[in-house]
């Protein structure tokens, strides 16, 4: 059944081709987000390992399967991904309010249960701008190389 308003599900409608260079790319930098800037607004460089381990296997168990769901309902948009980078974030938060306070660190409280779904808010939103947005493909050089891109005539 077709909800008006939404995009039809795949059944309805073919997918879209996504370049697989892009979707690796933010496979790959998308969980080192939230990670980097959790280190940062702690002021706690050695979060960064248990941060990046949380953040990988949240998006191994969570972000994967969604964003295979996703992709098959072809919901594509950048508020799907935000939303979605919010889910991913929820083991994360799990996993805190489970473990409980850190000796020498502050409690954790309503703040920081706040800013986890929306640094994976975050990560889903770049997820969707490294690897969704737009159609042309990128090459390695093109984001790694010391050149500009060649422009197309």
């Amino acid at each position: 059944m077709h909800v008006p308003g939404l995009p039809p599900p795949h059944s309805e409608a073919e997918p879209r081709a996504l370049d697989g260079f892009r979707l690796a790319l933010a496979f790959g930098l998308a969980p080192l987000l939230p990670a980097f800037y959790s280190a940062i607004f702690f002021a706690e460089p050695w979060i960064l390992p248990i941060g990046l381990a949380a953040a990988c296997a949240s998006e191994a168990f969570v972000g994967v399967p969604m964003f295979v769901w996703l992709r098959r309902r072809g919901w594509l948009g950048a508020w799907q991904f935000t939303a979605a980078g919010a889910v991913c974030a929820l083991p994360a938060l799990t996993e805190f309010w489970w473990l409980g306070s850190v000796p020498h660190l502050a409690p954790f409280a309503w703040p920081d249960a706040l800013l986890l779904p929306t640094l994976g808010a975050f990560a889903g939103a770049c997820f969707w701008l490294l690897g969704i947005a737009g159609k042309a493909p990128l090459r390695f050089k093109d984001v790694f190389g010391p050149s500009p891109p060649e422009a197309d005539d």
